[in-house]
């Protein structure tokens, strides 16, 4: 396969091609994060999973409850997105 160059127009942006893999590069964290935010915070039936009384959720739940829709979540995503995501307010807590 031959190197992939970073290749922009006069402008200095990219081309569209160049600009859908630096998308697709980053992009897996960004789109989890705004998935988690649908659900964790407007439909939790998008994963299948419910939320207590105070609104928190399962992780071992919620991480099944993506991939069952044919995402990919494991525990290390969330925890990339929850450093990196404070705007969403995502916090992972152990049980007591």
């Amino acid at each position: 396969m031959q190197g992939q160059r970073d290749r922009r127009d006069k402008a200095g942006k990219r081309f569209p091609a160049d600009r859908a893999r630096a998308a697709g590069e980053r992009g897996e964290a960004e789109q989890m994060s705004m998935f988690l935010s649908l659900v964790l915070r407007h439909r939790p039936q998008e994963a299948g999973i419910t939320l207590d009384e105070h609104g928190w959720a399962d992780v071992e739940e919620l991480i099944k409850g993506v991939c069952a829709t044919g995402r990919h979540l494991d525990r290390a995503l969330l925890e990339k997105i929850v450093c990196l995501t404070d705007v969403l307010g995502l916090v992972v807590e152990k049980k007591e």
